[in-house]
């Protein structure tokens, strides 16, 4: 639901740009703030990025970046570029982050990559499924859960990335 809301707050953003920055970032933060009683700080930067900030959570969009605290052992794909990032709880270290890479490898090639690398680095992948030109994997390690959704249309891969802790 939260991320649901944070869709909709950036595509609202996108629509108020004629605010003026500081005016759209003003008025994300007070909408964000309402809606999670929690305090929230939004920065739209000269190159169309943007950074929100709550008690909750930190996303970057657009930003071209993985996150600062992204762990080792779940490599971002050689070549692809960052088109969204987000790490939640970045305050306690706690896995709980996803990114969602381009790359112009197929779906076949990079599903095939991440099974092997994600299973050199430790992690027992549980979980493939393939149908209509998607690939999704999920894998455990430790106390931690990734998933993967790799989908290719128009010779473009996107690749999304989660980590959050198993439950």
């Amino acid at each position: 639901m939260r991320s649901s809301k944070l869709v909709l707050l950036m595509t609202a953003g996108l629509l108020l740009a004629s605010c003026g920055q500081k005016g759209l970032e003003n008025v994300m933060e007070r909408k964000m703030e309402q809606d999670t009683a929690g305090n929230a700080d939004v920065d739209v930067n000269a190159d169309g990025s943007m950074e929100i900030k709550t008690d909750e959570a930190t996303a970057t969009i657009g930003g071209g970046e993985m996150p600062a605290d992204w762990p080792e052992d779940v490599k971002a794909y050689a070549g692809a570029q960052v088109t969204y990032s987000a790490s939640v709880n970045a305050q306690t270290g706690e896995p709980g982050m996803a990114v969602v890479l381009m790359s112009t490898d197929d779906v076949a090639t990079v599903a095939a990559y991440y099974n092997k690398e994600l299973a050199t680095a430790g992690w027992s992948m549980d979980e493939s499924m393939e149908a209509s030109g998607t690939s999704i994997l999920s894998g455990t390690k430790d106390d931690r859960v990734v998933s993967l959704m790799i989908t290719g249309a128009e010779g473009q891969t996107a690749i999304t990335i989660a980590i959050s802790k198993e439950e």
